[in-house]
């Protein structure tokens, strides 16, 4: 996934800097950028390919033995069980390995108590994606709330955009959207937006898109 967002994104990136105008300038960093892109690529190549050679939608989602399909499995139960309150923040480990990964055909070490982790160390892991571990941990309810605060804000990075111009709070709007792109692309595969570092550059973010959107509406009514 991260592969795929670093692509992506870079292209939009350059799109949007440049407002699709192949003027001679804009071509040559194109070139320029396309070949730096490529012989990275022909470094990494063998790696790449055999992380996306090793990887198959049904086997990975639909399977038994698929390793991200787990994590919805292994939440079903536990929305089933508590769809409003959930089982409360930073608490799918616990629970998970405890009584819910039996309920879903899993085998995990349970914790001896609320203090002492499993000797062999196999308890559930948080599950690599925000939007199942959200639901899991603080119920439906929590889960909206976290998609209406991305959503919100990519609503007024897109906004912004529209009527950005080449200063510097345009150029940070940009800048601020592509990084939300990233992060909820990103999310799907995996949990980081929790991490202490990315909750709060994201929260900062998003402050700060929402600081650019209140001064340019006082500056327009003004």
């Amino acid at each position: 996934t991260g592969f795929a967002v670093i692509i992506l994104l870079s292209g939009l990136s350059f799109a949007l800097c440049t407002g699709f105008r192949m003027s001679p300038r804009n071509i040559g960093l194109f070139v320029l950028g396309l070949l730096i892109g490529s012989l990275m690529l022909a470094k990494a190549w063998d790696s790449v390919m055999s992380r996306l050679g090793g990887f198959d939608f049904e086997q990975e989602y639909l399977s038994e033995d698929g390793d991200r399909g787990s994590y919805f499995r292994q939440a079903s139960p536990i929305m089933q069980d508590l769809p409003i309150s959930g089982l409360g923040i930073n608490n799918w480990s616990y629970w998970v390995s405890n009584r819910y990964a039996a309920r879903a055909g899993y085998e995990m070490d349970s914790y001896p108590s609320l203090y002492s982790a499993p000797e062999r160390k196999m308890q559930a892991p948080p599950a690599h994606n925000l939007y199942i571990l959200t639901a899991a941990e603080l119920g439906w309810p929590g889960l909206a709330l976290l998609l209406s605060l991305f959503i919100r804000c990519m609503f007024l990075a897109v906004r912004g955009l529209r009527s950005a111009g080449h200063d510097w709070p345009g150029r940070l709007r940009l800048g601020i959207f592509l990084g939300l792109c990233a992060m909820m692309m990103q999310s799907w595969t995996e949990w980081e937006f929790r991490q202490t570092p990315m909750f709060f550059l994201g929260h900062i973010s998003m402050a700060i898109m929402v600081v650019l959107h209140v001064h340019t509406r006082v500056r327009r009514s003004a």
